[in-house]
């Protein structure tokens, strides 16, 4: 552990965050961390900008500044973010049913379900439901047509169940109904491009060498005879690898020539546009819930047994009998809970904020 001690960090962390740096460093010190990075804007700040280890098993390529990595289902809030979009254009609302743009998706009595519920993970399609492979995961249309064509795993709208990946599958050929570009093309060409973000739906030609390689966690010790029907096909059919992701058909083809879109798409996200308001997200940001459950109740989330609530294709804060807790996408909770006592979310020295409970 002395030599991961001494693991350089790279970047800049302001002296009121000081606890974010500290807890960046024990990452490598204590936990074995190989490389990473880690960034906190805070009121329009960027008060920490932190980076060290390697970007690869072998330890020959330090992680710097230029590093990307793959971000897998933090997309699914990019996703969001597109569809959010649309609706201030006037492209659609939460509310219409998915066959308005997708007839083939009625197959199997799915004709009521509306985008909102499709976007929030309560259309019962989290997965495919007969045997699939690695290639049929990027196998883009064929994927969809697949999944469209299926039975839901459960009454759409009576509950949700994480879509690990069949949201993207499904939200990436809808969007392209409705707008006319890939998700893909319209995150490099109305997001990233006009705001100068450093992100991409897969990784652009020539961009490799800057790409950290992923190691696969240990293996769980998880009796898949327990798992029910759609937590398998959400998170086991296919198994996915680590590696899959380092490969070229996970990053894509290149981005094929645009097609015209459709009337009133011509809006950019950025700050100064009036349809977005000052923090540059668009007015309906995350506001699917609403037209998939106006009461907002929590429902059964059939793949992590939790009372959950998703809202578009983000997962919202549920109460359990340890407190209030705020379940993340990729599996780990953001504040540690005590019984009866409101979360330690704070890593900031602030003397006029929220302090933790003791």
């Amino acid at each position: 552990m002395a030599e991961a001690a001494q693991t350089a960090i790279g970047g800049t962390c302001t002296d009121r965050f000081a606890k974010v740096r500290n807890a960046f460093v024990a990452n490598f010190a204590d936990h074995g961390e190989v490389g990473a990075a880690f960034a906190v804007t805070h009121n329009g700040e960027l008060v920490a900008d932190l980076h060290g280890g390697w970007a690869d098993p072998a330890s020959t390529r330090p992680w710097t500044a230029d590093t990307v990595a793959n971000v897998w289902s933090t997309t699914k809030g990019v996703q969001a973010t597109c569809y959010a979009m649309a609706v201030d254009r006037g492209l659609m609302a939460y509310d219409q049913p998915v066959v308005d743009f997708w007839p083939e998706f009625a197959a199997n009595g799915k004709d009521l379900v509306t985008i909102g519920q499709l976007l929030s993970h309560q259309a019962g399609l989290c997965g495919f439901a007969t045997p699939a492979g690695e290639p049929d995961v990027v196998s883009g249309s064929a994927a969809a047509a697949r999944l469209a064509a299926q039975a839901p795993l459960w009454e759409p709208g009576s509950a949700s169940g994480y879509h690990a990946l069949a949201i993207g599958i499904l939200g990436t050929e809808l969007f392209r109904r409705i707008e006319g570009r890939s998700i893909r093309q319209f995150v490099a060409e109305e997001i990233a491009g006009p705001l100068g973000l450093d992100f991409s739906i897969g990784l652009p030609a020539g961009q490799e060498h800057r790409c950290a390689e992923l190691i696969p966690p240990p293996a769980m010790p998880v009796d898949p005879t327990s798992f029910t029907p759609p937590q398998i096909a959400a998170l086991g059919n296919p198994p996915l690898r680590a590696g899959f992701a380092m490969s070229p058909e996970w990053g894509g083809p290149a981005i094929s020539q645009r097609p015209r879109p459709r009337a009133g798409a011509g809006q950019h996200l950025c700050p100064s546009d009036r349809a977005t308001g000052r923090s540059g997200l668009p007015r309906h940001a995350g506001q699917g819930h609403r037209a998939a459950d106006p009461q907002y109740r929590p429902c059964a989330e059939h793949r992590m047994r939790l009372g959950s609530r998703f809202s578009a294709q983000f997962q919202r804060r549920v109460r359990t009998r340890r407190g209030h807790v705020w379940p993340h996408r990729l599996g780990r909770l953001i504040c540690r809970c005590r019984s009866r006592k409101r979360p330690d979310h704070s890593l900031c020295d602030e003397p006029h904020g929220r302090q933790p409970a003791r």
